[in-house]
C-alpha cells in the first residue's frame, strides 16, 4: 500500500453504495448529471462534512491519494472509500497501477535486450539510406 494511503486502509467492506456512479444512471439527463457535479464541487470546496458520493470519490481519487486538497476533504472522501465497496477497489486498483508503473520505471533493459535493438536499429538505417 503507498505512503499516501497509509493512513487509512481501503478495506472492502459489506455496504455496497455505488448506485450514485454516472456510469450506472443511464436514465439520467445532461441537466441532472451537472446539477450532481456543482453539488459535489460545492461540498469539496465547503468542506462539508456529509457523505460523499460515489461519483464524488472517483472525480477526486487522484487528488485523494495525493493528498493535494485540504485534509477535511481527503479525511472525507477516504471515509466513504472504506465503507465503500467500490470506492475501495478503485482506490486500490489505482495505488496499483502506480506502483507498478514506478516499479517499472527503476528496472533497465537486459543487456541482451539492448544489442538487439541496436543491431535491428544499424539494419533499419542502412536500409533507409
Amino acid at each position: 500500500m503507498s505512503d499516501a494511503l497509509a493512513e487509512d486502509s481501503f478495506d472492502v467492506g459489506s455496504d455496497a453504495r455505488h448506485s450514485d456512479l454516472r456510469d450506472s444512471r443511464p436514465g439520467k439527463d445532461d441537466d441532472s448529471v451537472l446539477v450532481d457535479e456543482i453539488e459535489s464541487a460545492v461540498r469539496v470546496a465547503k468542506g462539508s462534512n456529509e457523505n460523499c458520493s460515489c461519483s464524488e470519490v472517483a472525480d477526486h481519487i487522484f487528488e485523494m491519494i495525493d493528498s493535494q486538497m485540504p485534509e477535511e476533504q481527503v479525511a472525507r472522501l477516504r471515509a466513504h472509500a472504506k465503507g465503500c465497496p467500490t470506492c475501495s477497489k478503485l482506490a486500490e486498483a489505482e495505488v496499483h497501477v502506480r506502483e507498478i508503473v514506478k516499479r517499472s520505471c527503476c528496472e533497465s533493459a537486459p543487456s541482451s535486450l539492448r544489442v538487439r535493438i541496436t543491431s535491428q536499429l544499424e539494419v533499419y538505417r542502412s536500409a533507409t539510406q
